[in-house]
């Protein structure tokens, strides 16, 4: 089942203004990135029943998942993130290819240090890459009141890029 960019990119947006509503402690406390995800990726499975939703997965197929473009070894202990995994992955687990993994997200707090090239750099890779093929791809600036959301698709950055408002809704007090 394939989905176009505008579900996609609704779901997304959905998972990420319920991320800011329902868990603002974790971004007030500023936790690891990884604990961000991890919620976040809670949510998109809801979106996505039929589908893996999956932080840091280290696999492609059954094999060791290694970075398409200029592999590097990693170990599974890494604690500094510096793994070639991507932060999210909505995918059908064991398969290969465009029709198994439909989605990969990298996030990056805005306020936290070093760049995010390395985390475009494997959009772009886990988009081309034949091994996996990831439909959509998004780079997610994750902001206090805010996410910028750099699309991709088949990796390629997308004219589509937007700055979503997750602030507290009209009416509601922010936490």
């Amino acid at each position: 089942m394939m989905c176009d960019f505008r579900e996609v990119k609704g779901v997304v947006q959905g998972a990420l203004r319920r991320l800011y509503r329902d868990d603002s402690q974790l971004f007030e406390h500023n936790v690891n990135e990884r604990s961000i995800t991890h919620s976040l990726a809670a949510y998109l499975q809801e979106s996505y029943p039929a589908w893996n939703v999956d932080c840091e997965y280290n696999r492609n197929g059954t094999d060791p998942k290694r970075r398409p473009v200029d592999p590097v070894q990693v170990s599974s202990a890494d604690t500094n993130g510096k793994t070639v995994y991507p932060d999210i992955i909505v995918h059908h687990r064991g398969l290969r290819g465009r029709g198994a993994n439909l989605l990969v997200l990298e996030a990056k707090k805005a306020w936290s240090a070093g760049s995010p090239d390395d985390d475009r750099g494997k959009l772009v890779a886990f988009g081309r890459s034949e091994d996996f093929s990831y439909s959509f791809g998004a780079l997610l600036l994750l902001n206090r009141t805010n996410v910028e959301i750099e699309w991709y698709r088949n990796g390629v950055a997308s004219e589509e890029s937007e700055l979503l408002d997750v602030s507290a809704e009209p009416g509601r007090d922010a936490k």
